[in-house]
């Protein structure tokens, strides 16, 4: 079975118990790496983890975040949403654009 489709499944899976899990897992990435299908399958595996035991620098999420060093911090929501407001104006077409 193809990555791809065990990865889909195992979605599913936790989709249907989505009142048991987050929504998501996150994780740090060296500067330039994009993420492949095997490393995403491998920390969504540590997403039961990261319910049944907490967030650790491995996998963790929004609630519970790590800084890049490994170490437990706290989002600066504040700052967070500014940065997010300013994607979403970047990706609005100019008045002059349709």
């Amino acid at each position: 079975m193809s990555l791809t489709k065990r990865c889909t499944r195992r979605c599913r899976r936790c989709t249907r118990r989505q009142g048991e899990f987050p929504a998501y897992v996150i994780w740090w990435v060296a500067d330039g790496h994009i993420p492949d299908w095997h490393e995403a399958y491998e920390r969504h595996e540590h997403h039961e983890h990261l319910h049944q035991h907490g967030a650790t620098a491995f996998a963790f999420d929004f609630k519970h975040p790590f800084d890049a060093e490994g170490y437990p911090t706290q989002v600066d929501r504040p700052a967070a949403k500014a940065i997010a407001q300013s994607f979403t104006r970047e990706s609005e077409p100019s008045q002059g654009e349709h």
